[in-house]
């Protein structure tokens, strides 16, 4: 075990913990608030910006940026406070304390995927020599290397597929520019890491 290796388990550890203060009921509603609140910030950016610049004279893209942030904010404030009534409502019955162990479990799926993705962009680019031994050589950091996109895949299939949700077909203007960055870092990816079949155990080769 190396300091990569202690860093991962320090993370994992953490989110685990963050999982069993929030319970799992709070940290999923928080969760669906979250993708909820983006999507109907995507969804509604064009009227709320009519809307703003209607009101004040502020370029288009400021409208875009402002409507964005306060559609999401609010959506999602809205989620958080529905979590935590029902985490308090539940808290003190039997419910409770497995309520507070599937709380780890998904702390730790989410402590997961975020590791995952940072290692899969750490690839991206150029580290010294002594970093990527570090990297290359610890125990954790290949497995965790494959939740990311294995996760990814199983939502996509999921709630995309089975739930026939579409994906934005057109991109928003003010977002257009962060999108494109967005796929040219993850270009280089191999298209087998997107692999649905592809399981955490096995890493990205």
């Amino acid at each position: 075990m190396n300091l990569v290796d202690v860093c991962i388990a320090i993370l994992l550890v953490i989110f685990a913990l963050r999982g069993w203060r929030r319970g799992l009921f709070r940290t999923l509603i928080g969760l669906v608030g979250f993708f909820v609140a983006a999507l109907a910030a995507i969804s509604y950016l064009k009227s709320a910006s009519d809307l703003i610049m209607r009101y004040l004279q502020v370029p288009a893209k400021v409208a875009e940026v402002f409507s964005f942030i306060g559609i999401f904010v609010v959506v999602l404030l809205l989620f958080r406070i529905l979590g935590f009534i029902l985490y308090k409502a539940i808290h003190f019955t039997p419910i409770g304390f497995i309520d507070s162990l599937g709380g780890i479990a998904l702390g730790l799926l989410k402590g997961g995927f975020i590791v995952s993705v940072a290692l899969l962009l750490l690839s991206l680019v150029p580290l010294p020599p002594k970093w990527q031994m570090e990297i290359g050589t610890s125990t954790l950091a290949e497995p965790m290397r494959g939740v990311a996109p294995y996760v990814f895949n199983k939502v996509k299939k999921g709630l995309l597929e089975d739930l026939h949700i579409e994906p934005p077909k057109q991109i928003p203007p003010g977002l257009e520019e962060s999108y494109r960055d967005l796929e040219k870092a993850l270009h280089p990816l191999s298209p087998d890491s997107l692999d649905p079949n592809v399981s955490p155990e096995s890493g990205l080769k």
